[in-house]
């Protein structure tokens, strides 16, 4: 999929955050009903939801 959609955004800004992870994010927001800014600090600050949300 990637070689697909090179061509769109192939030197564009900065790489995107992975996809599993920004699912992951947003499913962590609805199951705790937080905010953006609390979700990724929730992530950052623990490392068992870095681990299940594919942290590279």
């Amino acid at each position: 999929m990637k070689s697909h959609l090179k061509p769109f955004c192939s030197d564009y800004g900065r790489p995107a955050n992975p996809i599993c992870l920004m699912v992951g994010l947003l499913i962590l927001k609805y199951l705790r009903n937080i905010s953006d800014e609390s979700a990724v600090e929730h992530w950052s600050e623990n490392v068992y939801y870095q681990v299940l949300l594919w942290r590279e």
